[in-house]
């Protein structure tokens, strides 16, 4: 599925001038426009079962009482939804996913897909697809920013360097939730830096990625940056009020 990015910037608003960020298709070529092809299964080759589903039935498939492979299915047909350029259709369906968020039922997904062994990298694919483009339509994460950010953390240190396909959806969405502090937390904590960096300036192991995963990775870490410097000089401020109070 096109994966769009938004670009956000620490304002939390889309910086006009950053371009959307693109994923490279699974196992296809880069993609040389703002969005890129949605992962696909094996079963989904021929096309989406649930491609004439309304998004009440696609939004129920995601229910987490529901067996695996169907929220798998679900995950699969959103994320082939989101990838379709706006429509007036789609801006109705867009609208009716800001008001019933699906990121939850997204995360949850993406954990258990993350916990199987081995980690099933077509899942956390589409989840993250859906979660990039869901983003970049400023679909509110609620109150997942903090588990959003701690699984995307835990993807980009623990995908091979080879799973570029992954890699680019782990950044796209990684990327375009950067605006968020609790997700540039769960990157810092989680030691991502060094990682980030190898893959924005393409250095072993990464030398593999694309010019999408590079910028991804690059627009990341110049938001940590901001949010750090943000936060040094929220520091500096206090000390020098404390100094100002005993004069």
């Amino acid at each position: 599925v096109p994966v769009r990015e938004a670009g956000h910037t620490l304002s939390h608003t889309r910086d006009s001038s950053s371009p959307m960020a693109e994923v490279a298709p699974a196992g296809g070529a880069s993609a040389a426009t703002s969005s890129a092809a949605t992962p696909r299964s094996a079963s989904a080759a021929g096309g989406s079962k649930s491609g004439g589903a309304s998004i009440s039935e696609l939004l129920g498939a995601l229910d987490v009482s529901n067996p695996f492979r169907v929220r798998q299915r679900g995950a699969h047909a959103l994320a082939a939804l989101l990838a379709h350029e706006d429509t007036p259709t789609l801006v109705a369906t867009i609208e009716h996913l800001r008001m019933n968020s699906p990121i939850r039922e997204l995360v949850l997904l993406g954990t258990e897909a993350e916990e199987k062994q081995p980690a099933d990298s077509l899942t956390l694919q589409l989840v993250f697809s859906c979660i990039a483009n869901l983003a970049a339509r400023l679909v509110p994460v609620l109150d997942t920013a903090q588990a959003i950010g701690q699984l995307l953390a835990r993807a980009i240190v623990r995908t091979a360097p080879s799973e570029t396909a992954l890699l680019g959806y782990t950044l796209a969405a990684t990327f375009n939730l950067s605006a968020s502090l609790e997700v540039l937390a769960a990157l810092d904590e989680e030691g991502c830096t060094p990682t980030l960096q190898a893959i924005a300036g393409k250095k072993a192991p990464h030398t593999l990625v694309d010019e999408a995963c590079r910028r991804n990775a690059k627009g990341t870490l110049a938001n940590l940056r901001r949010a750090k410097l943000k936060a040094a000089a929220k520091l500096t401020g206090r000390a020098k009020l404390r100094e100002a109070t005993k004069l």
